[in-house]
């Protein structure tokens, strides 16, 4: 038998299968058994090897070592983009003229190569970055998420055909939200916008239809939700049908708050342990050279205007017109849209994949203790090599030309 409060099972000679039972434990066995238990945190918040092995290199070398190393790869990257400058200049240069505007600055070469370089598979990312992420029909498959099938509820083919009249319900619905100030907002907001270069207009419907060569086209109504700092615009693509001709080939699985924490937990355990393995594979030896008690701060980095740094498929013109209430005329107006829209599956998708890769040669190039959610960055290190990671590491993203957002949240 079993050990009490374990499930037993005996062959019963009468009939086929088996009977179960449960045994009850003494109070002393469950207090045993109660000491024996592990937190779920232990064995159901996993997170990627690649950080356990960044733990352990960062204190196993101590601060000296650890400043040198990062210094060291930031110098080679620098090297290698003014290597690859006319190249990426000639590249700039064959892009469709609207993604060259709005990829201006984003070194997509050095991108691409520090992929390669760091083993980052995702073989069709590159190619959809300079033709633009389209957002009808069935998603590429990455191999950096699991597989999930998700089908299109109609074919682009379809959609296309109801636009018109999808388009005609959308627009019974573009008008005033009953507060001038905030379609004033909206306006504006859409305006500067256009000014950055993520869109462009406004147009009324016979331009759009001029451009489009037919009256077959889809339009996304944008709508104000306030939020507790600011007025976020989100482009209804819901109701407009947009999302429903788009197909998933993959789940997204995020470094959520979990992670972040079971990555702080083994940090915690390995300067607790000093010397030992921390998993199967990786050993950890922590440096004498680190001051004592060592100290861990946490910073994030939040990207700037994220969506807005990729573009959709630009030759998809049929799908990337956004209707917007003009205060001024009383009446709706349409955007080409240059970037991403917010509220778009396949944006979503698109973009995780991106800041997926970011966080891959980021770990890889300076050995961080980082994980990626959507478009923030959260980072936890000894507070002596603190300042100059979060240096490093904006340099680097400077270089792949991904802008940030100049308020870091800092917390020790």
């Amino acid at each position: 038998m079993k050990d009490r409060g374990t499930l037993v099972s005996i062959s019963d000679q009468h009939k086929m299968g088996d009977a179960v039972f449960g045994v009850y434990r003494t109070h002393e066995e469950f207090v045993q058994a109660a000491l024996q238990a592990k937190h779920p945190i232990d064995f159901a918040c996993s997170f990627p090897e690649l950080l356990v092995k960044n733990i352990a290199k960062v204190l196993n070398d101590g601060p000296k070592l650890v400043n040198a190393r990062r210094k060291l790869e930031v110098l080679k990257v620098k090297k290698l983009a003014v290597q690859l400058e006319s190249e990426e200049q000639k590249l700039h240069q064959q892009l469709n003229p609207e993604m060259a505007k709005l990829l201006e600055g984003k070194r997509l070469l050095l991108w691409k190569e520090l992929m390669l370089r760091t083993g980052y598979d995702d073989p069709t990312l590159f190619d959809e970055m300079l033709s633009g992420f389209k957002l009808v029909g069935q998603a590429k498959v990455s191999p950096q998420f699991p597989r999930g099938f998700s089908s299109m509820q109609q074919s682009p083919e379809e959609l296309r055909r109801k636009s018109l009249w999808m388009r005609k319900a959308n627009l019974a619905k573009c008008k005033s939200s009953g507060r001038k100030e905030l379609d004033k907002l909206v306006w504006q907001q859409t305006l500067e916008e256009c000014d950055a270069g993520w869109m462009h207009g406004p147009y009324d419907e016979r331009q759009i239809s001029d451009m489009v060569g037919s009256n077959d086209w889809l339009a996304t109504r944008r709508f104000p939700l306030e939020q507790k700092d600011k007025t976020r615009l989100i482009d209804d693509a819901l109701a407009s049908g947009l999302n429903s001709a788009y197909g998933t080939s993959n789940k997204l699985t995020l470094f959520d708050i979990d992670t972040l924490v079971a990555m702080v937990l083994q940090a915690a355990r390995a300067m607790q342990q000093k010397s030992g393995t921390i998993t199967t594979s990786v050993y950890v030896s922590v440096s004498a050279l680190w001051s004592q008690p060592l100290q861990l701060v946490g910073r994030t980095l939040d990207l700037q205007s994220a969506y807005k740094q990729v573009g959709p498929c630009m030759t998809d013109l049929w799908n990337r017109i956004i209707m917007v209430y003009d205060p001024e005329n009383d009446c709706a107006k349409y955007f080409v849209s240059s970037a991403l829209m917010f509220g778009s599956t396949a944006a979503v998708y698109a973009f995780n994949r991106i800041t997926r890769s970011l966080w891959h040669m980021l770990s890889r190039l300076l050995s961080q203790w980082m994980t990626v959610y959507y478009d923030d960055f959260p980072m936890v290190e000894p507070s002596e090599t603190a300042e100059s990671t979060v240096s490093r590491t904006s340099y680097l993203l400077h270089s792949y030309g991904v802008r940030e957002n100049n308020n870091v949240h800092a917390v020790a």
